[in-house]
């Protein structure tokens, strides 16, 4: 009778402890460790009411941990595209706008953070690798007249379409503090970037 119970407390214990094993194994490193990362793309800042700016950047990266980075720098040349705000201003109202500041072209760089890693079904047909990730860090600025700097900071998501190949998005709020100006003004630029990365090194080159 002994026996039996032993036995039975056994089975019993065995579906528990594959529950276990398989929670464990569920549990995953990451696919895509990188190394160094290249970026390129676009960049566009929405928030001026009388200019949108529009641009191309590139960035590096040096990953030294699996959650850790420095983009040891990122640089952008900014185009601005007047919205004829301005121009409605004068010809309605007989109101001529204050002369601001627009941002010419920057660089930067900041410490990256990245958090979260996950994949998900595409269609139930393909698993997409992904990470997202924040940053901080510092930015010097070239406006229309002067050089400025502040401090930067960032959201991001990166999905892997290749192990050497991803696609990020960037969100990033940098306030530049306009010294020369009487009693200082403090400009936040936000900027929205898009980007094709190429990994060189780690697992994922």
């Amino acid at each position: 009778m002994r026996s039996l119970l032993l036995l039975s407390l056994v089975c019993a214990a065995l579906p528990v402890r594959a529950q276990e094993a398989g929670r464990l194994l569920a549990i995953q490193q990451k696919k895509y460790q990188l190394n160094h990362e290249l970026e390129i793309g676009g960049m566009f800042e929405p928030q001026d009411a009388f200019s949108k700016g529009v641009g191309a950047e590139g960035a590096y990266v040096w990953h030294f941990g699996e959650a850790w980075g420095w983009e040891v720098l990122r640089g952008g040349y900014v185009a601005q595209l007047d919205t004829g705000l301005k121009q409605q201003l004068v010809n309605e109202f007989g109101v001529i706008p204050t002369q601001f500041e627009s941002l010419q072209w920057y660089v930067s760089s900041s410490l990256m953070w990245s958090p979260l890693y996950g994949k998900f079904a595409l269609r139930n047909a393909s698993l997409v690798h992904a990470e997202a990730f924040v940053d901080l860090g510092a930015a010097l600025g070239h406006f229309t007249s002067s050089f400025e700097e502040g401090p930067q900071v960032g959201v991001g998501a990166r999905v892997f379409l290749s192990q050497s190949v991803s696609l990020r998005l960037d969100a990033r709020d940098t306030a530049f503090f306009h010294r020369k100006t009487e009693g200082g003004i403090l400009t936040q630029v936000v900027m929205l970037s898009l980007g094709l990365s190429i990994s060189l090194g780690g697992n994922g080159g």
